[in-house]
């Protein structure tokens, strides 16, 4: 079993909750604010991913998802005006551009 956890040095982290040692660590993103989210193919997701976001106010803020087996990009969003609001159902992200 794999817990995932982020903190604001900006760094997600997977750590094998049996031994407590550390499976990887992300490439460091800025302040992260919340835990990650995931979705998993035994789940029924197309792809095992780690979902993150950053929190820097007054500042671009990105939403990633990572490859849950080693903690790389898989892909990253930049959010240039602010205007951007995110969510995730069913597997799925969805972006939505405010004002709406």
């Amino acid at each position: 079993m794999t817990a995932l956890v982020s903190s604001q040095d900006g760094f997600v982290r997977a750590i094998d909750a049996s031994s407590g040692g550390s499976l990887w660590t992300s490439a460091p993103f800025g302040m992260l604010q919340a835990g990650p989210a995931a979705s998993f193919v035994a789940f029924g997701a197309p792809r095992d991913l780690v979902f993150v976001g950053t929190r820097n106010a007054g500042q671009d803020n990105v939403f990633a998802a990572l490859n849950a087996a080693n903690g790389r990009d898989a892909w990253t969003y930049r959010d240039d005006d602010g205007g951007l609001r995110l969510g995730i159902e069913d597997g799925a992200v969805f972006a939505l551009r405010a004002p709406f």
